[in-house]
């Protein structure tokens, strides 16, 4: 009833599109694995609304800032990171933990760090406690919307070899969201792995 020229839909919604397509109605579709493809949606999005140029500005611009980024802690010590983005409130149970391929562990990578379970191919997987004592990180990221980071860090340091582990709190709604806030969330997460670049990435 809006009568929309263009609906951008997530390719999980397959039925949708179809439906826009009898509908006469066009759709752009925007899977993202890498955070390159995030770029280039950028790019892509604006030509297919007729701003290709403007598009493509923004797509360079988010490249440009997040190799900057990367340009600030390449040669620096790697600390080995686990990031976090569900568990059981409270308890080390139900935890979904990432990978080693997508947005996300490219995010990782780019701000200094190794992930934990860099070698999978997955962009994330359901770890049990077992998995995460056996090869405690240097850092624990989680994105959380419902604790806070005293609260975090008091939990995760009470695991076993866990002690001396740094706790990084994200706020979900804007780390895992693949759109542009990925490159302040790289910014971000690079201050906190390596504290000596803060003031230095934002500028």
């Amino acid at each position: 009833t809006l009568r929309p020229d263009l609906v951008v839909v997530d390719p999980a919604h397959a039925g949708l599109i179809a439906q826009l397509e009898s509908a006469g109605i066009g759709s752009y579709t925007y899977a993202t694995g890498s955070l390159q493809e995030i770029f280039d949606h950028a790019a892509r999005l604006g030509a297919a609304v007729g701003m290709a140029n403007e598009g493509q500005r923004l797509s360079s611009v988010f490249a440009e800032r997040v190799a900057a980024v990367q340009a600030r802690v390449t040669g620096r010590a790697r600390p080995s990171v686990l990031l976090v983005f569900g568990r059981r409130p409270g308890a080390f149970a139900e935890l979904w933990v990432n990978g080693g391929v997508g947005f996300l562990a490219d995010i990782v990578s780019i701000a200094g760090g190794d992930g934990l379970f860099a070698d999978l191919g997955r962009p994330s997987f359901r770890a049990s406690l077992e998995v995460l004592l056996s090869a405690p990180p240097d850092v624990v990221i989680e994105a959380r919307a419902d604790a806070d980071l005293e609260t975090l860090m008091s939990e995760w340091r009470a695991l076993p070899g866990f002690d001396q582990v740094r706790v990084v709190l994200l706020d979900p709604t804007v780390a895992l969201i693949p759109g542009p806030r990925v490159v302040s969330t790289t910014a971000r997460l690079a201050e906190a792995l390596h504290p000596e670049t803060v003031g230095a990435l934002s500028r």
